[in-house]
């Protein structure tokens, strides 16, 4: 949560989780500057109860102009995930289903009845 980045000119972003490939690291390099000027592949948003939908709906627009190419945002109060593979294209998948980080991560597959678990825990 602590790996904010900068996506374009002056937006910056620090989603929850993020995963970035090799080939997005110039000379497959981690960067050193506090502020790297990086898109990540793959974002996940945990929903907290000051969110608003305005606001998801800007990072979310954000996230895909800049490049993200998958985007979860999870609900754990509703305990639904919502998979966007685009700003406008997603889909909702509630507690119990599996799902995958395909087409960024395939065969990375999941039950999301475990992640909801884990964040029953925190």
């Amino acid at each position: 949560a602590d790996g904010f980045t900068e996506l374009y000119s002056e937006t910056v972003r620090g989603p929850d989780v993020a995963f970035v490939a090799w080939d997005r690291l110039q000379g497959r390099r981690l960067p050193t500057e506090p502020l790297p000027k990086l898109v990540p592949n793959f974002v996940i948003e945990i929903l907290s109860k000051g969110n608003t939908y305005g606001e998801m709906s800007r990072k979310r627009r954000e996230y895909f102009q800049a490049g993200v190419e998958l985007m979860w945002m999870v609900d754990h109060r509703n305990r639904t995930i919502t998979v966007y593979r685009s700003s406008q294209q997603f889909q909702v998948v509630s507690e119990g289903e599996i799902l995958d980080g395909s087409p960024v991560l395939p065969g990375w597959i999941f039950n999301t009845a475990d992640l909801f678990r884990i964040l029953d825990q925190q």
